[in-house]
């Protein structure tokens, strides 16, 4: 005889230790719950038995109770399945952060072929971030690592690099009839990268500068074009190269190859300006003067002279425009002679 289930009713996924109570179970019974067998069966006395329920479809059920002597007992409609509400909220992207390893370095910035350390930092309501899956891609470069934090190496090519990553939330849900089924949320998150070719850039723009300094016909804008504005150097530099043109003329030139050195935030070895980056370069100019000043090493209008030394150029990287500029032009002289020959 079975008179009572506690508790009557519990989840479609099974799982749910019942008591049943009635009388004469006998020692060995079996136990249908909605005609599935429960497991672990424990008689503990001849009117109480334990069992746990399996999964079934959701609504009402009987319990059953079959002694080995073949002796049963029915409480119809006794238990009722329910589903579950289990329906997990996606993870949330909170934030992804790409930089590299040199002491400050921009964020979302690489030189070519240099590894960034990439975060993505993600939240989750029911699952721990632990047992998320994060799938990493990208169009360029190659990805090392698994989980939330994993190490990028740009590739050799210099543009805008996006890396993507898809977080995979998988649990168990409730189908139609409440049965369990696998379900997952997926939630997509990228950043940009910029990457540079950092020595060869500086070092183009300081020749290029060199180069249309040297040029007495080129116009002093075109000179300072990639000077950064807001730097205290570009105003320096124009002054100096306004005054160039009005007192000399450079016949002829010479501009070496820029030696570079990156070193965000620090301090160039000449004058110790602040920078991101400097490069030195050789460089010599044989000028003729356009006006008599001894003081401009011109004793006579048509005087040439001859400078040589090494110009220090700084640059620094803006992150709002992704690129590097140039800040500051500082000339440090080896040499200066002025030669008594006229050129009028």
């Amino acid at each position: 005889m079975v008179l009572a289930v506690s508790p009557a009713q519990g989840s479609t996924f099974g799982g749910t230790a019942i008591t049943i109570t009635g009388a004469n179970f006998g020692a060995a019974p079996s136990v249908l719950v909605g005609g599935v067998a429960a497991t672990a069966v424990t008689v503990k006395d001849a009117s109480t038995i334990t069992a746990t329920t399996v999964a079934h479809p959701t609504g009402p059920v009987d319990i059953v109770v079959t002694a080995v002597e073949g002796r049963s007992g029915t409480l119809p409609n006794g238990y009722t399945y329910m589903v579950p509400s289990i329906e997990n909220t996606p993870p949330v992207i909170q934030s992804m952060l790409a930089i590299g390893t040199r002491s400050g370095e921009p964020a979302e910035y690489a030189n070519v072929n240099e590894s960034l350390n990439i975060t993505a930092s993600v939240t989750d309501n029911e699952t721990p971030v632990s047992e998320l899956t994060f799938e990493w891609s990208t169009d360029l470069g190659s990805f090392s690592g698994t989980g939330s934090h994993v190490v990028w190496t740009a590739p050799r090519s210099t543009g805008a690099v996006t890396l993507r990553v898809k977080v995979i939330e998988r649990y168990i849900g409730a189908d139609s009839s409440g049965l369990p089924v696998s379900r997952e949320n997926t939630v997509d998150g990228s950043a940009t990268v910029s990457v540079h070719d950092e020595g060869t850039e500086v070092a183009g723009m300081a020749k290029d500068f060199l180069v249309l300094f040297s040029q007495s016909s080129v116009g002093v804008d075109a000179v300072l074009h990639d000077f950064e504005d807001g730097c205290p150097g570009k105003s320096a530099e124009r002054d100096d190269t306004v005054k160039n043109r009005q007192n000399y003329r450079i016949l002829s030139y010479f501009v070496g190859a820029p030696r570079v050195s990156v070193d965000f935030n620090g301090v160039s070895p000449f004058r110790s300006r602040r920078a991101d980056a400097w490069a030195s370069v050789d460089v010599e100019w044989l000028s003729s003067c356009l006006k008599q000043d001894p003081t401009l090493g011109c004793p006579a209008i048509g005087a040439t002279r001859r400078d040589r030394g090494v110009d220090w150029v700084t640059a620094r990287y803006d992150t709002p425009t992704k690129r590097w500029w140039l800040c500051d032009s500082d000339y440090e002289p080896s040499a200066s002679t002025s030669l008594t020959r006229y050129l009028r």
